[in-house]
């Protein structure tokens, strides 16, 4: 217990320069930082250290754990160059680990070594609770450098037992056992207290497809619904023979043992079929979908992922909001790198409105509360809600990571949660997914397809990219469009190497957005910074001028400040924005500042606007208004004229009701790209007209009308007949019902009620469509 002792005493000798370093930092540094950091740690890591620290000219090193103290940032390929392995990064100076033979390398980096005490294996979480005389009683995760070894120590323990194991990290059951006892143990990287209670993140269903630009993908490209794509949804069991889920189930072995309405409705909101109602066809309505139980927050193995063909797996769910990077964290960022066409979509949480309790955000109320470390990971898909008016929901879990990157790295509409939000990104995924495979017979590489969704982003709340709302709200016909087009490149880097692409940007672009995006290797749990490989962006524009990607201010003080050009050292995805882009050959360069070992793969996306052009989105000629037959719907459109204002008007179609140009208003703002509109209470056919400077922009001939109830005239054994009111304008009604999980026609009339024989049918359900 003497080395606890010591670390005490030497962190007293230390308060003078710590509080030097405070005041070092908060008056000087913060105020000129101009690139994406980690968060200041050098107070930190002096909470590890055993004795006084050794000079590096010393010859020879114990075979104890040291830290490292650099003068200036050190790269993970510097350390593996003097055969050092790093257990925790501290900083981009400040490392953990043992060298690999007890004599030094010689290496041309300064630094100090400090041997250390055991307190760096503590999770953030538990060291701040820790004391020497602690005991442990739950569950737990470690990470072990041997196996073997750890598994012999575990079995000579009556009170730990194995609850799970991946690779180095194991989840354990503890009964009351000196904390102690597992610091000292050598073959122990980390001891973690990482939440497993688990909690939906939307209690009612809330789906609404035009926000989010998908309505318009159904309409521009009815072909792509989703087919022979395969969703799992990790979420206690739901109702697979749902109306809208039936017939497209596929029995993964790894259900949980009960239903659960929730993850009944998230299926519905990424393959629902819609034969219930209008509001139950979900994004990619012919998918196959799976069930995989989240009782434990883990990937599933990588051989059930092949075996099930899974490429897309959706996580509606948070535990505690926990800023530190976690062996879940990591076991989900192995999960992606190992299976590189693997996506996982997490909901960010429903604690936007709290406070972390630990770490560097502690305290700062509506930041950097996203729910459970594997939300950490980098390689994942973070998805965050906004409502229908692009305005951040408060109670919608925010960023920044526990080390400054960006979280959630998408928005999508949802007033009931954040789950709903993770569904709709999944159920576009989906359509990519299927997209790709159709244009290319090959699986759509998972940082491919999460690099379209962030480019093809629409920019919300603040401009430019924040912890908000990250890189912007979904928008699915941009990314369908721009896979269409193919708006990307592919290429690998070795340590030292450099890529330069060509880009030809048109005559009359604006907006021009690239990306960067590549699946990191997972960090130690534990460190400081999670990103391993770090790549470099820069944009050379045809007069030479040079564009850096868009980094945020990370200082604690300063989170809601805007985005601005630097140097990015944290994040796995990187953009440049050029708003108003000259014409002509663009160089993009990609550097590798650090890559470990091998090859790193990377893909760039890009897209641009055209000036002045209009178009609408919704209502498109598939929708109806209102949009779920009862609720006063938006209207919406993509815009990218630089004049503030357009006029605003309708025509009704048929009948007596037909109309001239009805005015709805003449000051529209073109920017808000959406307007709320109350349509007249009628059933008939409309156009809507935006007039800009004189242009005409005219929308999709489209309906307006409340859902027609269907009733029943009577049902004797043999028959049944069917009633509904008249609808105006109506020339005929088709009816349909359920055939191989799918609704169908089976008959039209003029009339407004139908006998059918019962031997006719395959169904109960009915659905009628009234055609003017």
């Amino acid at each position: 217990m003497n080395h606890y002792i010591n670390a005490n005493r030497f962190r007293f000798r230390w308060y003078i320069r710590i509080l030097s370093l405070v005041l070092l930092y908060y008056i000087v540094i913060s105020k000129c930082i101009v690139s994406a950091q980690t968060p200041n740690t050098d107070i930190k890591w002096m909470q590890f250290i055993e004795n006084e620290p050794l000079q590096n000219n010393s010859a020879i090193y114990q075979s104890n754990t040291r830290l490292l103290h650099f003068e200036k940032l050190v790269t993970f390929h510097d350390l593996s160059e003097m055969g050092f392995t790093v257990y925790r990064r501290m900083g981009n100076n400040v490392v953990i680990g043992k060298f690999e033979n007890e004599s030094k390398s010689s290496f041309h980096l300064n630094y100090q070594s400090y041997a250390t005490n055991g307190l760096w294996k503590l999770s953030e979480n538990l060291l701040n609770t820790y004391s020497s005389s602690g005991k442990l009683n739950g569950s737990y995760w470690i990470k072990v450098s041997n196996i073997n070894e750890i598994t012999n120590y575990i079995n000579q323990h009556d009170a730990i037992n194995i609850l799970n194991k991946r690779g180095n990290y194991f989840l354990l059951n503890i009964e009351n056992l000196d904390i102690n006892s597992l610091l000292i143990n050598n073959e122990i990287l980390y001891l973690g207290e990482e939440s497993s209670e688990l909690k939906s993140e939307a209690n009612v269903l809330d789906l609404n497809l035009h926000p989010n630009r998908i309505n318009t993908v159904h309409h521009n490209y009815p072909q792509l619904k989703g087919r022979n794509q395969t969703l799992s949804l990790k979420e206690p069991f739901y109702n697979i023979n749902d109306i809208d889920l039936a017939g497209r189930f596929v029995p993964s072995g790894l259900e949980s043992n009960f239903i659960d309405s929730h993850a009944t409705q998230m299926a519905t909101i990424t393959v629902g079929a819609g034969n219930l109602f209008l509001t139950g066809r979900g994004v990619a309505p012919e998918a196959l979908h799976s069930s995989s139980s989240n009782a434990q927050v883990i990937p599933d193995t990588q051989e059930d992922y092949q075996r099930l063909n899974i490429q897309i797996q959706n996580h509606s769910y948070g535990t505690e909001i926990e800023p530190f990077y976690g062996a879940m964290a990591a076991l989900f960022d192995e999960s992606s790198f190992q299976n590189p066409n693997l996506l996982h979509v997490f909901s960010s949480g429903n604690s936007g409105q709290n406070a972390p309790e630990e770490g560097t955000y502690a305290g700062i109320e509506g930041f950097s509360n996203l729910t459970g470390n594997f939300k950490q990971a980098k390689n994942i898909l973070t998805v965050g809600s906004i409502d229908t008016t692009h305005t951040p929901i408060a109670r919608a879990s925010k960023g920044p990571a526990y080390d400054g990157r960006v979280k959630p790295e998408l928005v999508t509409y949802s007033m009931a949660g954040t789950s709903n939000s993770a569904a709709l990104v999944s159920g576009t995924a989906l359509l990519l997914q299927e997209r790709f495979k159709l244009m290319n017979d090959a699986p759509i590489p998972a940082a491919l397809l999460k690099g379209l969704l962030i480019n093809s982003a629409d920019d919300v709340f603040n401009k430019g990219v924040d912890f908000t709302t990250g890189f912007g709200q979904l928008n699915a016909l941009r990314a369908v469009e721009n896979l269409n087009n193919q708006f990307y490149f592919s290429g690998q880097l070795e340590q030292g190497d450099a890529q330069n692409l060509i880009l030809e940007v048109p005559e009359n672009a604006v907006n021009l957005k690239i990306t960067l995006i590549w699946n990191d290797p997972p960090a130690n749990a534990n460190d400081e910074i999670a990103l391993v490989h770090d790549l470099d962006l820069s944009v050379i524009t045809p007069s030479n001028s040079t564009y850096l990607p868009m980094v945020l201010n990370t200082n604690p003080a300063s989170l809601n400040d805007l985005a601005i050009q630097g140097v990015d050292r944290i994040n796995n995805v990187e953009q440049v924005i050029i708003e108003n882009p000259e014409s002509g050959d663009y160089q993009i360069k990609i550097n590798s500042f650090n890559i470990v070992d091998g090859v790193q793969s990377f893909y760039v996306l890009y897209q641009w606007d055209l000036a002045n052009q209009f178009r609408w989105t919704s209502p498109t000629g598939s929708d109806n208004i209102p949009y779920n037959g009862n609720t006063t719907s938006h209207l919406r459109w993509e815009s990218s004229f630089d004049i503030a204002e357009g006029n605003l008007s309708y025509k009704i179609l048929v009948g007596e009701e037909a109309s001239d140009w009805i005015t709805i208003d003449n000051e529209i703002n073109l920017e808000n790209e959406q307007f709320r509109w109350d349509a007249p209470n009628i059933y008939n056919l409309a156009i809507l007209k935006m007039e800009v400077e004189g242009i005409e922009f005219l929308s999709d001939t489209f309906s307006i009308g409340a859902p027609v109830r269907l009733g029943v005239g009577f049902n004797c054994s043999d028959s049944i007949s069917l009633v509904w009111p008249a609808v105006p304008n109506a020339e005929f009604y088709e009816i349909q019902t359920i055939n191989n999980n799918k609704m169908e026609t089976i008959s039209t009339t003029l009339n407004t009620s139908l006998v059918l024989n019962k031997g006719d049918l395959s169904s109960a359900y009915f659905k009628i469509i009234p055609y003017i």
